[in-house]
């Protein structure tokens, strides 16, 4: 294996040439027959050629994965005329050739498959490309486990996280024992783990900052009706654009998520133990009826100091 840097100059829509360093080359006996490649990329295959020079044979195979993965969430759209646009396909290489944890490869191979667009100029892999990157594995899962849980407890409802009065009724109870089992973080200090995830998530408006819980004690103070330590936490409208896009699912917008016809196959190398709870945040509402009382009892504090006015001949 040569260690020199391969570079291939492109030209898109007009533009100044680019230069896209370190790629390797995506031949049939790397990771990808050449009829594969071609069909999934469309015209970026050219860009590339047929020939496999920088990445170790540990990175090809992790590059023939993404792109079987990919190959499965399209279905038959494979067959369909598109491609994969050049800044995309250049961040999939980056990531997916040291990409060996599957829930990472699957999401790098939802947004692979996603981007394969009739539109040469649609990039928006890149958005997703780029938090996938920031995201540590225990945030991937964790992404992965509230959306699904979501979806499974919601589906059907009318219920549209991009609204700012529906949001919070998406809201889910995420038991301390459900993430601990899905996260497989029984080596580590739980707590320290579960706030590396949350903000985390929060920080790249994965969930709504406002999330919180603890041990039982502090969960019940703030929700009398719960008995069990755990973490609540809301759905945000990036964060379903996320996972939809992990799914290769990037034609379908927000609103649609909790629609029972849009189906969404669980990733097979992540069977999730336990289940969430749907608990909706209730406290607009509560706050709401609190006013409402407060304004009926002025109202009729009024009524009763008008009444014995009158009753006095004042």
């Amino acid at each position: 294996m040569h260690s020199q840097s391969t570079h291939v100059l492109y030209h898109m829509q007009m533009t100044d040439p680019k230069t896209i360093t370190d790629l390797a080359a995506l031949g049939a006996t790397a990771w990808a027959s050449k009829e594969l490649a071609g069909k999934l990329l469309g015209p970026t295959f050219e860009y590339i050629g047929g020939e496999v020079r920088a990445f170790t044979e540990k990175c090809n195979i992790n590059l023939t994965d993404i792109f079987a993965r990919a190959r499965r969430k399209l279905g038959e759209r494979i067959d369909t005329p598109g491609g994969v646009g050049a800044r995309v396909l250049k961040d999939v290489l980056d990531q997916g050739a040291f990409c060996d944890d599957s829930v990472a490869a699957e999401y790098v191979a939802g947004v692979l498959a996603a981007a394969r667009t009739d539109n040469e100029s649609d990039d928006r892999g890149v958005t997703y490309l780029a938090v996938i990157r920031q995201l540590s594995g225990y945030q991937l899962r964790a992404h992965y486990l509230i959306y699904s849980s979501v979806k499974a407890l919601l589906d059907g409802r009318e219920l549209n996280i991009l609204n700012f009065d529906d949001a919070p009724h998406a809201r889910i109870f995420l038991p301390m024992a459900y993430l601990r089992d899905n996260l497989h973080s029984h080596s580590e200090p739980t707590e320290v783990v579960f706030t590396h995830v949350l903000n985390g998530l929060a920080r790249q408006d994965l969930i709504d900052a406002a999330w919180w819980g603890g041990d039982e004690e502090v969960v019940r103070a703030g929700e009398p009706g719960m008995t069990a330590s755990g973490y609540f936490v809301q759905p945000t409208g990036f964060g379903v654009e996320l996972f939809l896009w992990a799914h290769g699912l990037g034609h379908r917008d927000v609103p649609e998520f909790l629609l029972p016809e849009l189906t969404i196959d669980p990733l097979p190398d992540f069977g999730l133990r336990g289940t969430a709870q749907h608990s909706p945040d209730m406290s607009r509402e509560r706050e709401l009826e609190r006013i409402e009382q407060e304004q009926r009892q002025r109202e009729n504090d009024r009524f009763v100091r008008e009444t014995i006015a009158r009753r006095r001949g004042y």
